[in-house]
């Protein structure tokens, strides 16, 4: 969500959010909500690893005649953890700044957990340590989604199977994030359906996000889609029924008591 090469869709999202306008992400919406929820959305340059971050034991190759050219949006990544840091210069060192919610699923299996880094505030002196258990990661393209218990009669998932494939080759998976503004989200964030490699239903306020991508090939991916919109109609004209009877067709709506509308003279 940070790459400047999809700016316009984070400043949408951004947009959506601030408005609260509705809002129907997939595929890198998963990755969008989960980083503003973790970081507010900032407008973060990262400088390593041609924007994907890169291991902390090779934060040390970044050059240093270019230190004195960062700003303060501009970060070092940890792909394996999304800790991400900011350069000091006062102190000569690298921070940590924040985490961004995401980890790299590649960088993460090649270490076996999360991550086996953490930078030290002393320069140059990197910590190896085990944080996390390993992360179990399917690598096929039909990835399977679970929806929890709790959220099987939930106007998202009607009529869709508790357990469905669906289409989730991201490189980037959300993981258990520091969340700066907790009471918001225990009261609005709510985690629908999951895989192995994490969340891939979410809902937060007026946003409603999937980590997997919304595809023909896999038809309750395509349920999701139409009851979102069912429901979104629905809360515009509430006392009207709306039936949505094929994914390629129009909407239909048919009034409820038509008399109602009905001009009494």
């Amino acid at each position: 969500p940070w790459e400047k090469k999809i700016s316009n869709i984070g400043n949408l999202f951004r947009l959506c959010k601030k408005t609260g306008k509705p809002l129907f992400g997939s595929g890198c919406g998963m990755g969008m909500l989960v980083y503003y929820c973790a970081a507010h959305y900032l407008p973060l340059n990262v400088v390593n690893g041609k924007e994907k971050g890169c291991d902390p034991i090779d934060f040390d190759a970044f050059p240093k005649e270019a230190f004195k050219a960062l700003s303060n949006t501009d970060a070092l990544l940890d792909s394996s953890t999304g800790d991400f840091f900011i350069y000091s210069a006062d102190k000569n060192e690298w921070i940590p700044r924040g985490n961004t919610g995401l980890h790299n699923n590649r960088a993460a299996d090649k270490f076996n957990c999360l991550s086996k880094f953490l930078i030290k505030g002393r320069k140059g002196e990197i910590k190896k340590t085990q944080i996390a258990d390993p992360l179990i990661r399917i690598g096929v393209e039909g990835e399977v989604v679970r929806t929890k218990k709790s959220y099987l009669q939930h106007w998202a998932l009607l009529n869709v199977a508790g357990e469905f494939l669906a289409k989730s080759n991201n490189l980037w998976d959300p993981h258990p994030i520091n969340i700066t503004n907790i009471q918001t989200i225990r009261s609005n964030y709510k985690i629908l359906a999951e895989s192995t490699r994490g969340p891939q239903i979410a809902e937060h306020q007026n946003s409603f996000v999937t980590q997997f991508y919304i595809s023909r090939k896999y038809p309750c991916t395509i349920k999701v889609l139409l009851n979102y919109i069912s429901k979104r109609i629905l809360d515009i004209y509430g006392d009207l029924k709306v039936d949505l009877y094929n994914a390629r067709k129009e909407i239909t709506i048919q009034k409820i008591t038509p008399s109602k509308y009905q001009n009494k003279d």
